[in-house]
């Protein structure tokens, strides 16, 4: 069954005209929002190989090693995403590669999105999405064989260096099986002002355990 998944993080509207963005120079700090299509558990965990993260399907299938490819992805989101896996991702048991082949585990690539899977991506005046990862390729036992992360270039263009290494840290989490939580202690919480740019412990747990 070829199935579609997708997780999404997203901004609010901005408020009298000021974006809600806390930037050098666009005042006023707001929460880094992470909403899902589903309804999920309060503290959802670790979806592992079968667990849906958004429109519909799976996550990533217990690889050790995992490649991933990066498609006209900005200067800054591809320093955030090099960042979030040499320090999120890597200190686990998970060893991650940059790859050129297009059967890459993880395609990552930003655009600015007017839509795309039904959401309404981010722009300065009403908010919206700002990262989407989604199951590409369903292997036969139900294990996602390529994920693609997306960014919004009108968010990652205008958010600090901690917001965009905390969003791939988020996104990055979707794709290795991170659902969202609750704890303020990960990037992986949504709602959340000046969000971590960690895993916390259970969840670096959790991604040992099925890696």
């Amino acid at each position: 069954m070829k199935t579609r998944s997708s997780t999404v993080r997203s901004r609010p509207a901005r408020k009298r005209g000021i974006v809600t963005i806390a930037v050098a120079v666009m005042a006023v700090a707001t929460a880094l929002v992470a909403t899902s299509p589903d309804a999920q558990p309060a503290e959802a965990g670790f979806a592992a190989n079968s667990g849906q993260t958004g429109c519909n399907g799976v996550n990533m299938g217990g690889y050790v090693s995992l490649g991933f490819r990066y498609l006209s992805l900005s200067s800054a989101m591809t320093s955030a995403e090099d960042w979030s896996r040499s320090n999120n991702i890597n200190p686990t048991d998970i060893e991650t590669y940059g790859t050129s082949a297009a059967t890459a585990d993880v395609v990552v690539r930003d655009l600015d999105y007017a839509s795309y899977c039904g959401f309404d991506w981010f722009d300065t005046r009403n908010g919206g999405t700002t990262g989407l990862t989604t199951c590409d390729s369903v292997l036969p036992w139900s294990s996602c064989g390529q994920h693609t992360i997306r960014f919004s270039t009108v968010y990652t263009n205008v958010a600090t260096t901690s917001q965009r290494r905390a969003l791939a840290c988020h996104e990055n989490g979707h794709a290795i099986g991170l659902t969202h939580a609750t704890s303020d202690t990960t990037c992986m919480k949504p709602n959340v002002v000046n969000p971590p740019t960690t895993f916390n412990p259970t969840e670096i747990g959790w991604i040992n355990n099925a890696y």
